[in-house]
Parts: C-alpha cells; structure tokens; sequence
C-alpha cells in the first residue's frame, strides 16, 4: 500500500514542477511587461514633445495596447487566483 501512495505522489512532484516553472515564467513576462509599459511611459513624457508625431502616435498606441493586456491579465489572475 505504501508504495503505491509514494508512485502516485512521485508521479504528482513532476507535473506540479511543471505547473510551478510555468507559473513563473508567466508572472516574470507579466514583470517584464510592466517594467516596459513604465519606462515607455516615463521616456514618451521626457521627450514626447521633441518626436515626430506619427512615431508618438505609433508608441503611444503600443504603450495602450500593452497596457490593455497587462489589465485583462490582471483580471484574469483575480478570478482565477487558486489556479
């Protein structure tokens, strides 16, 4: 009986290995997007007036639309936080 319990939870430690390694990854590029968002944020306010327009324009709606993932993340995270 007892190697069996010891075969399913060996069985077990690799898929929540997995699942931990994915976790990570997912929160570091969620890290890794914010830092982006801020620091492309604060370099459009310094300079922002010395840019051609359409190349403003051009970075200000990347800068939107990675802030529209970065909430729709966020939120997704929020419901499923026992995930």
């Amino acid at each position: 009986m007892s190697m069996q319990i010891s075969t399913k939870q060996s069985k077990k430690k690799p898929e929540n290995m997995k699942l931990r390694i994915r976790k990570k990854e997912g929160i570091d590029t969620r890290n890794d997007a914010t830092r982006w968002y801020s620091r492309q944020k604060k370099h459009l306010e310094e300079v922002g007036d010395k840019i051609d327009a359409r190349d403003k324009a051009a970075v200000e709606a990347d800068v939107q639309a990675l802030k529209d993932l970065l909430a729709k993340a966020n939120r997704r995270n929020d419901r499923c936080s026992g995930c």
